[in-house]
């Protein structure tokens, strides 16, 4: 549980990026014939942790944890990072093909009820791997069926109304008891 829910700046947004980046970096050294992935979530505003939003990572986390099982994949190191800038959680993986691993991911990203916000990154020992390289197509929008990345440069929707959209997800999540 979170003592309280603010605002986050600019500033500890980039230094949160910056220590995820830096996990990335320790695990693809420490592991380099492994594969690295990193599970977040994808949250508009300045508000990126509340109760939802964490039961939300919670979920996923559950989720892809499960996936990896399944696919008898062993994790070798699991690093969690958790801020008011946000969740994130980082895995060096064992028994593993990448590319496959990138296909799962971003069949959850696409499929799972709270995929659209997730945020899953997969390295290889070639390095990330994108989601067209494993035949998938770019992410879309929460609110309309164009490519998220032109709706956010085009700033077509306003802020508020994609974490409108975005807690409502979570809330009817949550809600059903999953």
């Amino acid at each position: 549980m979170i003592e309280t829910i603010r605002e986050v700046t600019m500033t500890e947004v980039m230094a949160f990026r910056e220590e995820k980046a830096a996990i990335w970096k320790l695990l693809s050294k420490e592991y380099e014939k492994e594969t690295i992935i990193s599970f977040g979530l994808n949250i508009p505003g300045s508000i990126k942790v509340t109760e939802q939003i964490i039961q939300a990572f919670v979920y996923g986390m559950k989720y892809i944890e499960a996936v990896f099982h399944d696919m008898e994949v062993v994790i070798y190191r699991k690093k969690e990072q958790r801020s008011f800038a946000g969740y994130s959680v980082s895995y060096a993986l064992a028994g593993s093909n990448a590319r496959e691993l990138k296909k799962k991911m971003v069949e959850i990203e696409e499929n799972h009820p709270l995929g659209r916000i997730f945020d899953i990154d997969v390295m290889g020992k070639e390095g990330s791997i994108s989601r067209r390289e494993v035949g998938g197509l770019p992410r879309k929008c929460l609110l309309c069926e164009e490519e998220a990345k032109i709706c956010s440069r085009s700033v077509a929707h306003s802020q508020e109304a994609v974490r409108q959209k975005m807690e409502k997800m979570i809330h009817q999540y949550i809600r059903k008891g999953v």
